[in-house]
């Protein structure tokens, strides 16, 4: 599993190489909602996994920006604070209903509340199984 930070360490170098190059990205997190249908695609031996994709190429043109968190939200000096919290993660909720808006996708509604309800429950059910397949064992 620590071979996960490690791609996303990775896939963050990819963008930001990318970026530097004028290159539009498109990270991928739901190659993990549907494991066994990448693996096939990719003829995956046993021992790799998939943990995120990436699409990266010349934008056709100047599409929306997602927001992105204010590094209030998320980057935190010797201790967590949490004073600002809230107040940071209620302007981007604004800020993302705008977004949204213009995307044709407001019918998700409040971003705070859609992202949590997400995670009460399993969001991505088929990783374990998949992860048993390609000989990953939970023995550790």
């Amino acid at each position: 599993m620590a071979g996960t930070f490690d791609a996303g360490l990775s896939m963050g170098a990819a963008i930001i190489a990318a970026e530097s190059l004028n290159l539009g990205i498109v990270p991928i997190g739901g190659v993990r909602k549907n494991p066994g249908e990448i693996i096939k695609l990719l003829n995956l031996p046993p021992y790799t996994y998939p943990a995120v994709g990436l699409a990266v190429g010349y934008p056709k043109d100047e599409s929306h920006k997602k927001p992105r968190l204010p590094f209030s939200t998320f980057r935190h000096n010797e201790v967590y604070h949490t004073e600002e919290m809230k107040e940071a993660i209620d302007q981007y909720d604004m800020e993302m209903e705008d977004y949204l808006k213009e995307v044709g996708r407001q019918q998700e509604g409040n971003w705070s509340k859609y992202t949590s309800g997400i995670y009460q429950n399993v969001y991505y059910p088929d990783v374990y199984a998949t992860m048993k397949d390609q000989k990953f064992l939970n023995d550790k």
